[in-house]
């Protein structure tokens, strides 16, 4: 079959009564899928994310630990946070494909206590939050809400 030979069944088809109503049904439906999208795209949804947070630039010659006790690694790592963000549109498609690094926060960031606690303040974590999820995101809250470490005795 020659290629003219079926351009022109082609033809005879879509301009038949039952091609043209198939066009019509296929624009409808892209303009369907169309509005789909937009309003999708247009829905607040929330999410909890896990984030690793870590500790950067700790002066060495000193033991930190957790407030159980528990020894900091030599990579200044805090644990797992869970942050809840409310967002329009792609982020939580496009930040749950990713496997985010770390949120690093430098030694300098925090205060200290009388006590040799070394805190956070939850100013300073939403700030660095706010600049690992981006712009999109709105954070609603985190878990744990204190962020500190300790000299170990």
């Amino acid at each position: 079959m020659a290629e003219s030979e079926v351009r022109q069944g082609l033809k005879e088809k879509i301009s038949s009564k039952r091609g043209q109503n198939f066009i019509t049904f296929l624009i409808f439906v892209a303009i369907a899928s169309g509005l789909w999208i937009v309003m999708s795209l247009n829905d607040t949804t929330q999410r909890e994310y896990p984030i690793h947070v870590a500790v950067a630039d700790l002066p060495e010659g000193i033991t930190y630990c957790h407030d159980d006790n528990t020894p900091i690694d030599s990579n200044g790592d805090l644990g797992i946070y869970t942050v809840i963000v409310k967002e329009r549109g792609l982020f939580h498609k496009s930040f749950a494909k990713k496997n985010p690094l770390p949120l690093v926060i430098n030694f300098t960031d925090f205060n200290s206590s009388k006590d040799g606690v070394f805190y956070l303040t939850s100013a300073k974590m939403e700030t660095a939050l706010q600049e690992y999820l981006g712009d999109n995101a709105i954070i609603v809250t985190w878990k744990p809400s204190v962020v500190s470490f300790k000299i170990s005795d």
